[in-house]
């Protein structure tokens, strides 16, 4: 493949564009809820999993499919489950499923601003905001958020205060007065944000705000404390898995190119890939030009005439006698071809005829032909005759006409 020096520029160009772009669009924190136990930005759940672990004693595992997934496989589950999300929206048949497994003796903490209306109008709850605040508004910095008491009542324990931001706790929880749920934490204002459902052997906890459980506040000082009790929930030594379905979906799937593209070495390697392989494809397939051939110049005759004449009386110069037959002959066959008239045997009617024909001085065209009677007869063939010879036959054959 040929390449001129305007391609190979633009593709040099295009690719220190894209280097240049690639450096100036460095990821920077990603305000996102994931809750992702892989992802260590401020809305992931990667520090969650290391508190848990220290926690309870167990191993903390993440699943990508439906409560209804987990409970009907053939592999019993046996762990305790957490499940993180920002909008949940429980099937029937979910809600049915995640009942019968509490109620054989497990332990659920569901962190979340909604459930599913079957789940909720069952339950008897409903979600609310603070006043000012929004799940929007999760930014910390962005706003000027006012500081919420939180008291926190676990049984057994004393009442428990904490001093947190008002994005840790945007939503409340309104409940139906009645006796089979128990209330854990309430704000200074009496609203519910943590509580208890007892279900036949086990429990179901509810908390409204997911954000509590994210890396942004397990690490601050003046909210891990708050979070650490919400974990506090699930029995020591036992296992626990984090059910990341209800925010990410199928996450872990098997694609390569999802792989690739959730790398981000690899995403770049794959664009770079395909951006160089667009810039061969659009050089190459516009239309080339047809090589032109290369054409050799006119051949000059007349001068390779001459350079072989050259060369022939260099060779022959101590042999004018060839030399000076060859030249004869040539000017025999020349007059007979052009004029047709034959001076192998010349008289002065055939010189005249001669004369008139190609248009020549008649006096200087008898001095010819008595040179070349000359010749034919061998005398005095030395190196004044052969140059006396060559000057007539060139003004011979110098501006000769046509002959009619």
């Amino acid at each position: 493949m040929q390449w001129n020096r305007r391609n190979i520029m633009l593709i040099i160009l295009s690719v220190l564009l894209l280097i240049s772009l690639i450096y100036l669009n460095q990821p920077g924190t990603r305000w996102v809820e994931t809750f992702s136990a892989a992802d260590s930005e401020p809305f992931g759940g990667k520090a969650v999993h290391v508190l848990l672990e220290e926690q309870a004693g167990g191993e903390v595992t993440s699943s990508f499919k439906t409560l209804y997934e987990l409970t009907s496989s053939p592999d019993s589950l046996t762990g305790n489950l957490l499940i993180i999300a920002s909008y949940m929206g429980l099937t029937p048949e979910d809600w049915t499923a995640l009942k019968t497994y509490v109620e054989a003796g497990h332990t659920v903490l569901i962190a979340s601003r909604s459930i599913g209306d079957t789940a909720r109008k069952e339950l008897g709850l409903e979600w609310n905001n603070l006043i000012g605040l929004s799940p929007d508004s999760l930014i910390r910095g962005k706003f000027n958020e006012p500081e919420v008491e939180v008291s926190f009542n676990r049984k057994g324990y004393p009442v428990k205060n904490f001093r947190l931001p008002g994005s840790a706790v945007l939503q409340y929880l309104e409940a139906d007065s009645s006796a089979w749920h128990k209330v854990w934490a309430r704000n200074e204002e009496g609203k519910i944000v943590f509580m208890e459902y007892p279900m036949g052997k086990g429990q179901l906890f509810i908390s409204p705000n997911p954000q509590l459980l994210t890396n942004v506040y397990c690490l601050d000082t003046a909210v891990n404390g708050f979070s650490a009790g919400l974990l506090s929930v699930f029995p020591r030594g036992e296992d626990i898995v984090h059910i990341e379905y209800y925010q990410l979906g199928r996450g872990k799937s098997q694609s390569r190119m999802r792989f690739i593209l959730s790398e981000a070495p690899l995403k770049w390697a794959w664009f770079l890939t395909l951006f160089t392989l667009f810039i061969f494809v659009f050089f190459e397939a516009r239309r080339r030009q047809r090589i032109i051939p290369l054409t050799k110049p006119v051949r000059n005759t007349s001068l390779e005439f001459t350079q072989t004449l050259g060369q022939l009386y260099y060779t022959a110069r101590h042999d004018h006698q060839k030399l000076i037959a060859k030249r004869i002959n040539y000017f025999y066959q020349h007059v007979a071809r052009r004029y047709h008239i034959f001076l192998k045997s010349v008289d002065e009617d055939q010189v005249a005829q001669l004369a008139q024909l190609s248009g020549k001085d008649p006096e200087k065209l008898n001095r010819l032909i008595r040179v070349v009677r000359q010749a034919d007869e061998n005398q005095g063939l030395d190196d004044a005759f052969l140059k006396e010879l060559e000057e007539l036959l060139y003004w011979f054959y110098q501006g000769r006409t046509s002959s009619k």
